[in-house]
């Protein structure tokens, strides 16, 4: 699609007939997100349809550079820092309580997912935003994923393993 024609609902038409997304068009998504330029109905709609689908690498590449264009850095030298943990989302309802912390501060560090929260809470289920805090702290050939968060989806693996060699 081209910018002109990406509108909600020709996105959500196009996963509800089972077509992967480029990810100019999952980038325009979450920019739209990240604008506030979104009514809830048609995030959830989004992130529902994008999930019962199944993410592909390049849809998370497309939002995870939406969201890297505007996060705000830590200021920390990351050179010695190795992140070993995964998303929390394995299925064995333990907490991470790293990532649990990250998506407390997360607001700090990256205002536009703050319109996201209410959709994702009230889904109740993980869908590709869980999946890109992260997949946007992988950077240098030093980070590592979960091996089960491997498993459970080889999307975002790839997109990680993208991520991991800029």
């Amino acid at each position: 699609m081209t910018a002109p024609e990406r509108t909600w609902p020709r996105l959500h038409a196009a996963l509800l007939a089972r077509e992967d997304l480029t990810a100019d068009d999952t980038r325009w998504a979450m920019t739209e997100v990240m604008d506030d330029a979104h009514q809830p109905a048609q995030l959830a709609a989004f992130l529902t349809a994008l999930r019962a689908k199944g993410e592909t690498a390049i849809e998370l590449g497309g939002m995870l550079d939406a969201l890297m264009d505007r996060v705000i850095p830590l200021p920390v030298d990351g050179s010695t820092v190795t992140d070993v943990v995964g998303t929390g989302g394995d299925g064995a309802h333990t907490v991470n309580t790293e990532i649990g912390i990250g998506f407390t501060f997360a607001p700090n560090y990256h205002h536009g997912l703050r319109h996201a929260a209410p959709v994702r809470r009230a889904l109740g289920v993980p869908t590709a935003i869980n999946y890109l805090a992260p997949l946007k702290l992988l950077r240098g050939p030093r980070a590592m994923t979960h091996a089960r968060a491997a498993r459970q989806s080889p999307a975002r693996s790839v997109t990680a393993a993208r991520r991991r060699s800029r």
